[in-house]
């Protein structure tokens, strides 16, 4: 049953991502144009709340399955698919693909940014290893 929480929850958290990035991208675009945008609300910059959010889910995730590997799992997943689907939707005329693998350095207003395709796939495949690592020892 751990191992179905854990897969559940991995995929609980890639459709958050998905709905993250989507959000992203609607916020980044409308506020692109705007002459006043400054990135900050009440005095901080919004990606501490961004990353406030993202903690809250994640603790729901860990409190759900009871390991800590959903919480290096999620913070490996996430630049992949978050930053995957804001491209997707920011550059609509290209594919999946091309979105997903889309080097975007100086494209961010996050602190800390994984800038290349490259480096978001090789993080996310590593998560997804780990998840299958984890089902083979808990099988043996």
């Amino acid at each position: 049953m751990e191992i179905i929480a854990l897969y559940v929850a991995t995929l609980s958290w890639i459709a958050y991502c998905v709905l993250e990035g989507t959000v992203h991208e609607f916020i980044w675009s409308k506020n692109r144009k705007a002459q006043d945008f400054n990135n900050e609300w009440h005095g901080r910059d919004i990606h501490v709340y961004f990353t406030l959010q993202r903690m809250l889910v994640v603790s729901f995730l860990l409190v759900s399955v009871k390991t800590g590997l959903i919480v290096l799992v999620a913070m490996l997943t996430h630049p992949f698919v978050h930053n995957g689907v804001q491209y997707y939707h920011r550059h609509r005329g290209k594919g999946l693909r091309e979105s997903l693998m889309y080097d975007s350095p100086g494209h961010s207003s996050a602190k800390v940014s994984i800038d290349t395709g490259k480096d978001r796939l090789t993080l996310f495949l590593i998560g997804v290893a780990l998840i299958i690592v984890h089902t083979v020892l808990y099988f043996m």
